[in-house]
């Protein structure tokens, strides 16, 4: 158990979980990953998906990621274009013939989530004293759900 775990572990016995409530968000504070977001990969990696999807997702990625971190854009249209995006991934999912959702499972064996040190822990610890936590995302939460 790193310094971090050990420190919320010893206020929690010293204080307890009364009052104790947690909100996280996951893609790079629960993760290490760095990129694109991993919630989303899962499918755009995913082997048993198309090689068009894939494609065309692909570029999406190559369009958009670099407006995304492009801090010139103010962000009225920063969010536009984020929009954009988000709607043409979907439909291109969602015109996926081959996709059922019970293949989520394996496309996340595929995708390589590094959690942050102590994070899962952390969890394990809260779960284990019954503290209230909610993930928050800009992601996909079966996804979410399927990882953790």
């Amino acid at each position: 158990m790193n310094s971090c775990v050990k420190s919320i572990s010893s206020r929690i016995e010293v204080r307890g979980t009364r009052h104790l409530k947690v909100l996280t968000d996951f893609d790079l504070t629960m993760t290490k990953f760095q990129g694109q977001k991993s919630s989303y990969r899962v499918f755009e990696d995913s082997h048993l998906l198309s090689e068009e999807y894939r494609k065309e997702t692909l570029q999406l990625l190559e369009h958009y990621y670099p407006l995304e971190k492009d801090s010139t854009i103010p962000f009225d249209a920063k969010e536009k274009l984020m929009i954009e995006w988000w709607s043409k991934a979907h439909s291109l999912l969602s015109e996926e013939t081959v996709f059922r959702e019970h293949m989520l499972d394996e496309m996340v064996k595929d995708l390589d989530v590094k959690f942050r040190e102590g994070c899962i822990d952390i969890l394990e610890l809260l779960e284990i004293c019954q503290v209230p936590t909610v993930i928050v995302s800009a992601g996909v939460s079966n996804v979410l759900h399927s990882i953790i």
